[in-house]
């Protein structure tokens, strides 16, 4: 479990370090006015190297681990949002019916 944990912010970091290279690359290459096609392949070589997904990024309970049905505000699976919430333990949340 503490595997996933650290691939996890692992890949976060790598994410956010390599997002402001990508979108200066991504402008260079739509920009790019030189009919020069060695520059652009070499530039859209290095656009490659520093693809990583957003999408590979999983959200994770931070209680449980779970990475299914996680709600981002509170960084909680439904399973334990539930039960903090029945137990009172987060603030604004009570149940409908109450």
């Amino acid at each position: 479990m503490r595997k996933q944990i650290y691939k996890d912010l692992k890949k976060r970091i790598l994410f956010h370090n390599l997002e402001i290279r990508k979108n200066i690359l991504k402008y260079i290459i739509i920009n790019n006015n030189n009919n020069n096609i060695h520059i652009k392949q070499k530039i859209q070589y290095k656009y490659c190297k520093y693809m990583l997904s957003a999408a590979k990024i999983k959200n994770r309970c931070l209680v449980s681990n779970r990475q299914h049905s996680v709600y981002r505000f509170f960084k909680l699976s439904r399973i334990k949002l539930k039960e903090f919430a029945l137990q009172g333990l987060l603030y604004g949340v009570k149940k409908a019916s109450w």
